[in-house]
Order: structure tokens, then sequence, then C-alpha cells
């Protein structure tokens, strides 16, 4: 990336991308996932997309005057839930050992267990405590595909086995 268009990256963005870039996400790494899949799209593609901004939200009601208007709000949207998924929630980006991508707090470590818990619609990061069977929540997380009841549907087609963990005896 040059000068000129690290300039049209959002700073908190960039850092983001440069500490994530060496994170294996399958066999290659970010980085080279995203090199791959830019050198093959039409470079046409980015020619139509509007600068990065973090513009404040307007106050009107009314619908953005032009497709323009509406492309950059469309990048204010993501710049936003980035800032607010990545800053106010402190979540960073993971991949568990089976490939799966999410994101996880930022206190999340290698070894952790991400876990789908009956009754709780929500993976947890949780890691063990000393040599007993003790567990700490570290928090919740977000994992691509596991988030809306999948766990349980994949366990009924025997797809994902359900351990009797014996957390709560």
């Amino acid at each position: 990336m040059n000068d000129q268009e690290h300039d049209l990256v959002d700073p908190t963005f960039a850092t983001w991308f440069h500490q994530n870039r060496a994170l294996h996400i399958g066999a290659q790494t970010l980085e080279s996932l995203l090199t791959t899949m830019i050198s093959h799209t039409d470079p046409t593609v980015f020619d139509s997309l509007p600068p990065p901004t973090l513009r404040p939200q307007r106050i009107s009601t009314y619908p953005p005057s032009t497709s323009a208007d509406a492309e950059s709000d469309d990048a204010d949207t993501f710049l936003s839930r980035f800032q607010d998924t990545v800053r106010k929630k402190s979540r960073r980006l993971m991949v568990t050992i089976e490939g799966y991508v999410g994101m996880a707090p930022c206190r999340a470590r290698l070894g952790d267990s991400v876990v789908v818990l009956f009754g709780c619609s929500i993976p947890l990061i949780l890691r063990r405590v000393g040599v007993r069977e003790a567990w700490q929540v570290i928090g919740e997380a977000y994992v691509h595909g596991f988030m809306n009841g999948e766990a349980r549907r994949l366990v009924r087609k025997g797809t994902r086995m359900y351990v009797d963990s014996g957390l709560f005896e």
C-alpha cells in the first residue's frame, strides 16, 4: 500500500489490518487471502467504490439525494460498526482450530474453548482454570455459522456432538 492509498484508509482500520494481517485462515494469512481476492477481481469494480470516510451521522430523516451519498453512507456505516466492534466492545478477529472465523473478546487467547451452552444463543469463550474441571467465562463471541441456533441444528443432523461437560453439576 503506497502513502496515497494509506491516506484514504481510516487509521483505526489500518492499524487493525496491520495487527491481523498474519492471522492464518486455513492455509493462507488474512493478507494473502485479501491479496488473492483483489487480484482476481475486475479492477473496474474498485473505480466505482466511494472513498472511505467517517463522517458524523446526518440528523436529517430524508433519504440521501444521490447514489454517491448512499455509497458514502454505506462506507460510514461499515466504519462506524467496525469502530463499535473493535474499540468499544474490545473484540478481535479469531479463527478456531476447525477454521471457523469470528470475533472474540480481546482477553481470549490460544487454547481457550468456544462453546455453545444449551439455552444460550450466543457462543461463549471459556478458559480452563487450574487442574480441576473449573472454567472461567471470558466473554461472548461471534462465530460465523454458530449464532442463531445453528449449533443445535448441527447436533440434530449428527454433524456436531453434544458433550455433557458436567460444568453445572
